[in-house]
């Protein structure tokens, strides 16, 4: 098993909840999907998701909200955060842009890594305080102007590393001894993880990416605007050029 494929289905999940909001015109009222984050968070907050004591239905979709995981992972707190991430675009020109506000983040991160409290970590009004300021962070570094190189500028790698790298050092690992120390195993599955994320890349994802705006249907709304947009100008064009013309004659 891919053991980077947990947060797979939580992704999928993420979709389908994006898909029902922009289908129920959802995306036209941010505020109303921070309202809804926070919802989900107050209900976490005031029951006890962990030992409900009730009907069986509802302790089933609690289990379903707040603690479906893969591999003991937490996978049902990436849902809310993906919906903040969403609210963050939607309402990016209210959000300052401070390195502050950064690293004011940061001292934050480094003070509950210092604790290092497993229980703390997994509770909802944890998750609750702490996943806004993972969206910011996450938000600033990516939209920081950061100097690359223009192979990593125009070309995205990223997610051949994350979808590759556990299978590539498990298969060093299994190979032999060679490889079982951590910095050994990294220094050889490093290359063999940039093949293979260069062919993923150009081979199958970018290509897949520009299918992807064939099918878009925002672009085929846009391309009908612009054409009904070029219609109605080459009507007036037809409808003012006679008039224009009898002007000419006229002068």
């Amino acid at each position: 098993m891919n053991g980077s494929l947990w947060t797979v289905p939580f992704e999928i999940a993420c979709y389908v909840v994006l898909t029902v909001i922009i289908v129920a015109r959802g995306m036209r009222y941010p505020l109303a999907i921070v309202g809804l984050v926070a919802l989900y968070y107050a209900i976490g907050s005031i029951l006890p998701v962990r030992s409900f004591d009730g009907p069986r239905a509802v302790s089933s979709l609690l289990d379903l909200l707040y603690q479906s995981n893969v591999n003991n992972l937490a996978g049902a707190a990436l849902v809310p955060v993906f919906l903040m991430g969403c609210c963050a675009y939607l309402l990016r020109y209210r959000i300052p842009f401070s390195p502050i506000l950064f690293t004011a983040v940061l001292t934050v991160f480094v003070g509950l890594s210092w604790r290092g409290d497993r229980d703390l970590e997994t509770a909802v009004v944890f998750q609750m305080l702490v996943c806004p300021l993972i969206v910011y962070a996450t938000i600033f570094v990516g939209t920081s102007d950061i100097r690359l190189p223009d192979v990593l500028r125009k070309n995205d790698y990223s997610y051949g590393i994350y979808l590759y790298g556990w299978p590539i050092q498990q298969s060093i690992i299994k190979i032999g001894p060679v490889g079982q120390g951590p910095m050994l195993n990294f220094a050889l599955t490093m290359p063999l993880l940039v093949a293979f994320a260069c062919l993923s890349w150009h081979l199958v994802e970018k290509p897949v990416l520009k299918l992807r705006h064939n099918l878009s249907f925002l672009k085929r709304r846009a391309q009908k605007a612009k054409e009904e947009s070029e219609a109605t100008f080459a009507a007036h064009e037809r409808v003012e050029s006679p008039s224009g013309t009898a002007r000419s004659r006229a002068g």
